[in-house]
């Protein structure tokens, strides 16, 4: 496994299992791990070494985009695809990543949304 992805569950990511489980096992793991929300990417928590958020603004008017859809279509929603986020945001926990592997900054910039 080359990296892992934690998914925003408050079930196996809370603040107990982030203690006991998830950072202990991010400092043996030794390889990137995605992150949902920017917290788990701050250097502080040693965790997560990239954030991928949705935009917010953008997912809204995605949203609201799909609602006058089906409403044109007379409230009929059979045949629609479910759609990932347009817009995503995107962090990254420098320190780690330079770390795992050798990052270069001035390249960052114009791939992510946010240093840290």
């Amino acid at each position: 496994m080359d990296v892992l992805w934690v998914p925003n569950d408050n079930k196996i990511v809370n603040a107990e299992l982030l203690r006991s489980v998830w950072i202990p096992f991010a400092r043996k793991f030794q390889k990137p791990i995605i992150v949902g929300v920017e917290v788990l990417v701050s250097p502080g928590f040693q965790f997560g070494t990239f954030g991928v958020i949705p935009d917010h603004i953008n997912l809204g008017a995605q949203a609201a985009g799909t609602v006058f859809d089906v409403r044109k279509n007379g409230w009929q929603v059979g045949g629609r695809k479910l759609e990932p986020p347009h817009s995503v945001y995107k962090i990254i926990n420098y320190g780690q990543a330079v770390r795992l592997f050798k990052v270069d900054k001035d390249k960052l910039l114009n791939v992510v949304d946010k240093i840290l």
